[in-house]
């Protein structure tokens, strides 16, 4: 596979294609002749911007890459910067195409200013939020959960229960990233410390960034929980046995992560999130 095409972590791709393209099936309710252009247009400028993210994140990330994951680092091994720079303006070139054209075929600008809103922020984060603790965490969390809040702009809530629903998802997309980016981050250790960063597992330290997620975590279960009472009582029963197996799962992430203590430990543990983020899509379809 070209290192064109593995900088730009094609199976995250994948799962924010498939993300959004569920969420407007699921909620298709109502639409107009352009309904499939306007859902194509927004994963395609989705789908772009999240590429460059990946991209000039890697640009900035060159010293600790060479410690964390010297074995996958692109750039500038395989692909030097000017070239990294200019795969990064022209994916970020044909979102805004893309998004431009949907406003075109809706009559407004919202989707627009947002991805360009969003090509900015995953910008700042690369050159100087990663840096801070936990400030970068909760940046890309919310970033990775306005995948589904876009959707909003061409899917129809009709009832509350479908708002309950889209909520839901949006909250449990925003805790397990911003639980997986905090993992991350103790994955990452040693390299971001002779980067000169200061990410929150260096600023508290492996037992203050376990405390953290543990404390994350627990908030998450409890709304998981929640999320399994109503949807029961209002009859969606097997949407909330795939909840309570996605309730266990986080018990087992707990035990992985109580007894990790190396990157390929950590690097497990976010893999364990990346499968229960897919079981929680899952679990949103069959609703």
């Amino acid at each position: 596979m070209s290192p064109y095409i593995k900088i730009l972590r094609p199976f995250n791709l994948f799962i924010i294609l498939f993300t959004q393209a569920v969420v407007m099936w699921r909620f298709s309710l109502n639409y107009d002749e352009t309904y499939l252009l306007r859902c194509a247009l927004i994963i395609i400028a989705t789908v772009l911007t999240s590429a460059a993210g990946y991209i000039v994140n890697d640009i900035y990330d060159i010293k600790a890459d060479q410690i964390n994951k010297p074995e996958r680092q692109w750039i500038p091994v395989f692909i030097s910067v000017r070239s990294a720079w200019i795969f990064y303006g022209t994916l970020n070139l044909f979102a805004l195409l893309a998004s431009y054209y949907y406003g075109l075929n809706s009559e407004d600008n919202i989707f627009t200013i947002t991805v360009i809103a969003i090509q900015f922020l995953l910008w700042v984060y690369a050159v100087w939020l990663k840096k801070v603790p936990l400030v970068g965490n909760l940046l890309v969390a919310a970033c990775a959960s306005s995948v589904v809040v876009v959707c909003i702009l061409v899917i129809k809530i009709q009832h509350q229960t479908a708002l309950f629903m889209l909520v839901s998802f949006i909250a449990f997309s925003f805790f397990v990233n911003l639980i997986r980016e905090l993992v991350k981050d103790l994955e990452h250790l040693e390299g971001d410390a002779a980067a000169g960063y200061n990410t929150y597992a260096i600023f508290a330290g492996v037992k203050g960034s376990k405390a953290m997620i543990y404390a994350t975590l627990t908030t998450q279960i409890l709304l998981c929980g929640i999320f399994v009472f109503i949807s029961w009582g209002i009859g969606f029963k097997i949407m909330s046995i795939v909840m309570c197996l996605i309730i266990l799962g986080f018990f087992y992430f707990i035990e992985r992560l109580t007894k990790a203590n190396e990157k390929v430990k950590y690097a497990y543990c976010s893999l364990i999130l990346k499968i229960l983020m897919l079981l929680g899509l899952i679990c949103l379809a069959i609703s």
